[in-house]
């Protein structure tokens, strides 16, 4: 089987880490055509003004997003379909990936 390469980035609402801020949209890509982007809601959150602005994300976006467990079932169900298939388990690999889950 040859190799499939994953791409992921994340937008926070501030840098201070996942014990501070919180992760409000998640994209990832295995080609140009294979994209999966999704913001995500939080009701109450911290935030660093300079990164909201760099983002372009209002309290409005945050709040009307689905909530984290919403798109990261729907992101299992993304890459399960593009990337794994059915009949292997999907293994999360690479810098502070334990922030993600």
């Amino acid at each position: 089987m040859p190799a499939r390469f994953i791409g992921v980035d994340g937008e926070m609402t501030g840098t201070d880490g996942p014990s501070v801020h919180q992760l409000i949209q998640i994209g990832v890509t295995t080609s140009p055509d294979e994209v999966f982007v999704s913001d995500i809601g939080f009701d109450a959150w911290r935030e660093n003004e300079e990164s909201m602005q760099v983002h372009g994300f209002s309290p409005e976006r945050i709040r009307a997003a689905p909530p984290a467990a919403t798109v990261d079932a729907e992101l299992y169900r993304w890459l399960a379909d593009k990337v794994v298939g059915a009949e292997r388990g999907l293994i999360a690999v690479g810098w502070n990936v334990a922030a993600l889950i």
